[in-house]
C-alpha cells in the first residue's frame, strides 16, 4: 500500500474518476480500511438489490518503470470504452486497472462485455477479465476473485486480444480443482494421440 499512496501523492492517478487506494482496497477486500473510506462507502449508495461487475486489466509484462505508463493507458483505453453507457468506477491496484461496473438490467452487462472486448482489442498484451454481476457492496469482492479467477484461466488457456468473462472458464477452474483433474488430462493426451 505503501507504494500506492506514494504514486497517488505524486499525481500518478490523479483523476475525479479514479478511486482512492484505501477507498479501493475497502471495496475489494470486504473490509473497511479508513474512516473516509467507510463514508465514501456509504456515499457510493450501492444496496443490496444493485448489481456490480468488477472487471480486472493486467497490463502483461513490463517493465517495471513502465508500469505507471501503462496503467495510465489503459485507464483511458476503460474510460473510452466502459463509460459510454454504464456507471463505471475506476481504480489502480498493483498496476492492475480495476473496473467497478454498476449493472442495472442483461443489456447493460452485454454492453460491458462487449467494452471489456474491445478494451482487450486495443493491446494483445493486457489481460482483460471480468467477474459475475453481484448484488451490493459485498458483491464486489465477490466479483473481483471471480475476475482474478478468470485472469489466471486467461494466462494459460486463452488466446490474448479478447477478455475472458468467469461464466465462460468457471468449468475450466472446476475440473483444475477436481482430485480427477490429472486424470481428466491423461484421458484427453491418451484419446488425441490414438487419433
Amino acid at each position: 500500500l505503501a507504494q500506492v499512496y506514494t504514486e497517488e501523492s505524486a499525481g500518478a492517478y490523479r483523476a475525479r474518476d479514479v478511486l482512492r487506494s484505501d477507498l479501493l482496497e475497502s471495496l475489494l477486500l470486504g473490509q473497511v480500511l479508513s474512516d473516509r473510506a467507510r463514508v465514501e462507502i456509504a456515499r457510493l449508495n450501492l444496496t443490496s438489490d444493485s448489481k456490480v461487475v468488477v472487471a480486472v486489466i493486467k497490463p502483461g509484462e513490463i517493465p517495471p518503470e513502465r508500469v505507471r505508463a501503462e496503467s495510465i493507458k489503459i485507464l483511458q483505453a476503460c474510460r473510452q470504452s466502459m463509460t459510454k453507457q454504464t456507471k463505471v468506477l475506476l481504480g489502480v491496484r498493483d498496476g492492475d486497472v480495476i473496473c467497478l461496473v454498476r449493472i442495472g438490467n442483461a443489456a447493460e452487462l452485454q454492453r460491458v462485455h462487449a467494452a471489456a472486448h474491445e478494451v482487450a482489442e486495443q493491446n494483445p498484451q493486457w489481460r482483460v477479465s471480468l467477474g459475475r454481476p453481484h448484488d451490493g457492496v459485498t458483491g464486489i469482492q465477490r466479483s473481483f476473485r471471480e475476475a482474478q479467477e478468470a485472469a489466471t484461466v486467461a494466462a494459460s488457456l486463452r488466446p490474448r486480444g479478447e477478455a475472458v468473462l468467469f461464466s465462460e472458464v468457471i468449468l475450466d477452474r472446476i475440473l483444475v480443482r477436481s482430485d480427477y483433474a490429472e486424470d481428466l488430462r491423461m484421458d484427453e493426451r491418451t484419446y488425441f494421440d490414438g487419433i
